[in-house]
């Protein structure tokens, strides 16, 4: 199966480019015992960047996504539950997984960049085929073989979180009419209190 940054038009590029360094500094007259040190130190150095990058991702992961789920136990401990509780949990909940992702993301970035020089550098030095960088071998490898599938699952649970509170805050809204509308109200007062007078002016 194939990884996700290696179906990538854009990934691809990238790599050619590297390629092509890697090419011409190969054609230059100069010591070739040096050429290979060097060329496996910058695979070396690349390749560990890569599992670190990686290595972050799940390490942030194992700590906001447990704390933003940690919501859904306070709500249901929550005694009397009201809706202004109930939408305080929900946006750090929210706030935290979609944090999260944002980090994920940054460090997904960096991870692709590092992953790139190790594609160029294996195809151009031993002509490797970079393509099939996943072996399936049973049924069970199908779930994570897909493309983008820690890539998606992040997502997908973020979307989840944030789809859940949603019918939460709505649920609470509809049994809570009467204290929604006076939250509402507080907050379009705050609103009108803390604008510069220019901005109510301007009309």
């Amino acid at each position: 199966m194939k990884r996700s940054s290696l179906n990538s038009s854009a990934f691809r590029c990238e790599v050619e480019k590297k390629k092509k360094l890697i090419e011409g500094f190969l054609k230059e007259p100069n010591n070739k015992d040096r050429k290979e040190k060097w060329l496996t130190l910058l695979y070396k150095t690349y390749f560990d960047r890569m599992l670190s990058d990686n290595q972050r991702i799940w390490t942030t992961a194992a700590i906001f996504i447990p704390v933003a789920l940690a919501g859904f136990g306070a709500y249901a401990s929550l005694s009397p539950v009201t809706l202004d509780k109930a939408l305080l949990l929900a946006l750090a909940s929210c706030f935290l997984i979609w944090f999260w992702l944002i980090i994920a993301e940054h460090h997904r970035t960096l991870q692709n960049k590092s992953e790139a020089w190790t594609v160029a550098i294996r195809e151009t030095v031993t002509l490797e085929d970079s393509e099939s960088s996943k072996l399936v071998i049973n049924w069970m490898n199908l779930l994570g073989s897909f493309p983008r599938a820690a890539q998606i699952t992040g997502y997908f649970l973020a979307v989840v979180v944030t789809m859940a509170w949603a019918v939460i805050i709505f649920y609470l809204a509809e049994t809570h009419m009467t204290e929604f509308t006076q939250g509402l109200s507080l907050i379009i007062r705050l609103f009108f209190i803390a604008s510069p007078p220019c901005l109510l002016d301007s009309g």
